[in-house]
C-alpha cells in the first residue's frame, strides 16, 4: 500500500513540475483548537475508524474527522457540519469506487489535505467533490490544499453554494472541468493550479453572482475561465498560458477582468472574450499577447478598455455589432504611437468591414509593468 501512495505523490509531483508546494504541504495536526471532537480514520491508535464514512456517520455538527495516510476506496456522502482534513495530498488518497467520490449534502463543511480521484478501471465520467440536486442550498463550503487528479472527471461541480471558498488546490485533469459552479453566490477560486493536461476546462460559472477568481495559474488548458449570465464579478491577477481560449464572459453584468497574464502560444487562441449582451465591463490592465486574437467583443453595451498591453498578438482587438458604446483609453498597442489606434469592426465573415471604427485616442508609449507573477 506505501509504494503505491508513494508512486500517487510521486506521479503528482512530477506532471505538475515547477509548481509552487503549498497545495502539497502537510495537514493540520488536530488538536485543542479543532471544532468540535476529533475522530480518527486510519493510523494505529486504539478506536480509530477503518473507513471515512463510518467516521462522518458518527460525527455531529462541529467535529472534525482527521484521516492518517493510505489508500481509501470509498465513496462519501458529507451530509453534517464537519471539517474533513487529511493528513498530507502527498499519502492520503481518496479513490472512489463508482466514479463519483464526495456528495456534499451539509452545510458549513471544509475539505483538504487530500488526493482525490477516481477508480482507474471505472472508465465512467465522475464527479469527485459534487452536490446534487434536488438538495436545498448549500452554505459555507471551503475546499483547499487538494489534489485533483482524473482522466474524466469534473473535479468540483457544485449546484445553489453560498459561501464557497476553492483556495490552494491542484487540477490535473485531462478531460472534464476543473471547477464548475451553477447558480452560486459570494463564490471565491482563488491560488488553485491548473496544470499538466490539454483537453480540460479550468473554471466555469454560470446563473451566478459576487464570483471573484484571483490569483489562480491555468496552464495547458482548453478554455481557462468561463461566466455565463453572471453579475457583479471579479477576476483578477491570474496567469493564463497556453490555453485555446483564456477569459471569455457572456451575458454577463459588471465584471471587472483586472491584472491578469494571458499568453496564448496556441494556434487559433482568443484571449478575451466578451459577448452576447454582456454589458458594464471594465478590461484594465491585463497584459495580452501571442494570440490570434487579443481582445474580442461582440454585442456589448459600456465595455472600458483600459491601460491594457497587447503584445506579439496577430490581431490585437476586434469588435462585432458594438453599438460603439466602447471606450477605449490608454492601452499600448505593441508599439508606440502618436496618432489615435483604429481598432477595426468585422461582420459575419469575420473580416475587417470598411467603415466600422472605433478608436483609442490616447495609445500608451510604452507596455505597462502589470504582468502578474506565479
Amino acid at each position: 500500500m506505501m509504494k503505491k501512495l508513494v508512486i500517487v505523490g510521486t506521479v503528482v509531483l512530477f506532471i505538475c513540475a515547477g509548481i509552487p508546494s503549498f497545495a502539497l504541504s502537510p495537514g493540520k495536526i488536530p488538536g485543542s483548537a479543532a471544532r468540535g471532537d476529533i475522530l480518527y480514520v486510519g493510523g494505529s491508535g486504539p478506536g480509530n475508524y477503518s473507513t471515512i464514512q463510518d467516521a462522518i456517520n458518527a460525527s455531529t455538527d462541529g467535529d472534525t474527522v482527521y484521516v492518517y495516510a493510505g489508500v481509501y476506496h470509498e465513496s462519501i456522502n458529507i451530509s453534517k457540519a464537519i471539517t474533513l482534513q487529511g493528513e498530507s495530498p502527498t499519502t492520503t488518497l481518496i479513490e472512489a469506487v463508482d466514479g463519483d467520490l464526495i456528495l456534499i449534502s451539509g452545510h458549513d463543511v471544509e475539505i483538504s489535505g487530500f488526493t482525490l480521484q477516481p477508480n482507474a478501471t471505472e472508465g465512467n465520467w465522475s464527479r469527485l467533490i459534487y452536490t446534487h440536486y434536488p438538495y436545498s442550498p448549500m452554505y459555507n463550503l471551503t475546499i483547499t490544499g487538494n489534489v485533483f487528479n482524473a482522466n474524466e472527471s469534473d473535479a468540483i461541480n457544485l449546484l445553489f453554494p453560498t459561501n464557497c471558498l476553492i483556495k490552494n488546490n491542484i487540477f490535473a485533469i485531462a478531460r472534464g472541468l476543473g471547477i464548475y459552479i451553477y447558480w452560486g453566490i459570494n463564490c471565491t477560486a482563488t491560488g488553485n493550479i491548473f496544470t499538466c493536461k490539454t483537453s480540460a476546462n479550468g473554471i466555469v460559472f454560470s446563473e451566478s453572482s459576487h464570483i471573484n477568481i484571483t490569483d489562480n495559474l491555468i496552464q495547458n488548458y482548453y478554455l481557462g475561465i468561463w461566466l455565463d449570465s453572471c453579475t457583479h464579478n471579479i477576476i483578477s491577477n491570474n496567469t493564463i498560458l497556453k490555453t485555446t481560449n483564456s477569459i471569455g464572459v457572456r451575458s454577463c453584468a459588471e465584471t471587472e477582468i483586472s491584472d491578469n497574464l494571458v499568453d496564448i502560444q496556441v494556434a487559433h487562441g482568443y484571449g478575451i472574450i466578451l459577448d452576447y449582451n454582456t454589458f458594464d465591463t471594465t478590461v484594465t490592465l491585463n497584459h495580452i499577447r501571442n494570440c490570434t486574437i487579443g481582445l474580442y467583443l461582440e454585442n456589448t453595451d459600456f465595455t472600458n478598455i483600459t491601460k491594457n498591453t497587447f503584445e506579439r498578438n496577430t490581431v490585437h482587438a476586434r469588435f462585432f455589432n458594438d453599438n460603439g458604446a466602447s471606450l477605449w483609453d490608454q492601452n499600448y498597442w505593441g508599439r508606440p504611437r502618436i496618432l489615435p489606434k483604429p481598432i477595426l469592426g468585422i461582420k459575419d465573415n469575420q473580416r475587417p468591414y470598411p467603415g466600422f471604427l472605433e478608436f483609442d485616442r490616447h495609445p500608451a508609449q510604452k507596455p505597462y509593468d502589470i504582468a502578474p507573477t506565479k
